[in-house]
């Protein structure tokens, strides 16, 4: 029952962001409420990926202390009881008061999602972890071969991470927990040939679900670049099995059929002009130092939480009025970067009513 609340909350988040697109779009008036937030709450990361570009070998000077992090999850609260946070890195679960930040949300009846590396998520963190009832706990997984993922990840821990994927899955069923508990993949010129084989994986080990996020790349000289595929027979090959798959009723592959097709046009560097960009209406990024942002893909920040009493008060800043203007036009190419639609939570409720 708690989780099917937590599906009502989001629902209302939702419409609320589509109500907010259509009076900015149409008549220009500006958000009031957001209703998702990404929080970096560390760039410290035990792996190096050469698609990242906010990972440290330590902590950086200025990260945000537990209370400062509490207190931002308070504000957080006020600004939307039905917001809905995502934590993010480096990797979130190196962070001592991890545990703490969680229990705080929980306090809070927050609902959160986490997104981890998974090579220390062994048996006492992922109980801490579900103990805690994230909405959702994503492990990301490149590739099934030890050589290919250490050329994406940059460490030589795939078998740590299929270990504690599966340790992950068992554990939940033990406690009986709710949490959805899926597998990301990023697609780059190393692993696009095994793109179903990971579908399989998440099938076999009976994992929530698999969704694939084609390599963003930051810029020509940045790491990224080099591992965008350009293997178009393959890329078609792929997508096509994994089309097939959902034709056949799959419920493992969570990207829409829409999203799939796009691939192809997305690696070719076809770029389709779109009238209007959301990501701005709906979502804060909320950096390791305080910083909020609109878009994680623009260096411009509207402020600093720190520096602030509400997340009201930064949203309606003139430079949150500014950006938003920016951002909304944006052509940028990253539309294929996954959300959920109002379709995909209806399916993730049928699938919980189901199990």
């Amino acid at each position: 029952m708690n989780k099917l609340f937590s599906f009502a909350r989001l629902a209302h988040s939702y419409f609320n962001g589509v109500s907010q697109n259509l009076l900015y779009y149409f008549f220009k008036i500006e958000p009031v409420r957001y209703s998702n937030a990404v929080f970096l709450i560390n760039t410290q990361c035990n792996s190096r990926c050469a698609m990242c570009s906010s990972y440290t070998i330590k902590p950086l000077p200025g990260e945000m202390t537990t209370e400062q992090v509490i207190d931002t999850l308070n504000k957080l609260k006020k600004h939307n009881s039905n917001i809905k946070i995502s934590f993010v890195g480096g990797e979130p679960t190196l962070r001592p008061d991890f545990d703490l930040i969680l229990g705080h949300c929980n306090k809070l009846n927050i609902i959160f999602t986490i997104v981890t590396n998974g090579i220390i998520l062994n048996e006492n963190k992922a109980e801490n972890i579900l103990l805690h009832k994230p909405f959702a706990v994503h492990v990301s997984l490149d590739s099934l071969d030890k050589d290919t993922y250490k050329k994406i990840r940059g460490v030589d821990r795939v078998e740590s991470v299929k270990t504690n994927i599966n340790i992950l899955i068992q554990i939940a069923k033990k406690l009986r927990s709710k949490t959805f508990i899926g597998i990301k993949t990023v697609i780059t010129s190393e692993n696009i040939n095994e793109i179903s084989n990971l579908s399989d994986f998440a099938q076999s080990v009976k994992a929530g679900g698999i969704h694939y996020q084609p390599v963003l790349v930051f810029s020509e000289d940045h790491g990224s670049a080099r591992l965008m595929p350009k293997q178009s027979e393959e890329i078609n090959k792929q997508v096509n099995i994994l089309l097939e798959r959902i034709k056949n009723n799959n419920k493992i592959i969570l990207n829409s059929i829409s999203n799939l097709k796009s691939w192809t046009k997305y690696f070719e560097g076809s770029i389709e002009k779109r009238r209007f960009c959301s990501t701005s209406m709906q979502n804060i990024f909320i950096m390791s130092d305080g910083k909020i942002k609109l878009c994680e893909r623009y260096d411009e920040t509207i402020g600093n939480i720190l520096n602030y009493d509400s997340i009201d008060s930064i949203i309606k800043n003139n430079n949150a009025i500014i950006h938003r203007k920016m951002m909304t036009s944006c052509q940028r190419h990253c539309s294929f970067i996954f959300s959920r639609g109002i379709k995909d939570y209806i399916s993730l409720v049928i699938r919980h009513i189901r199990n």
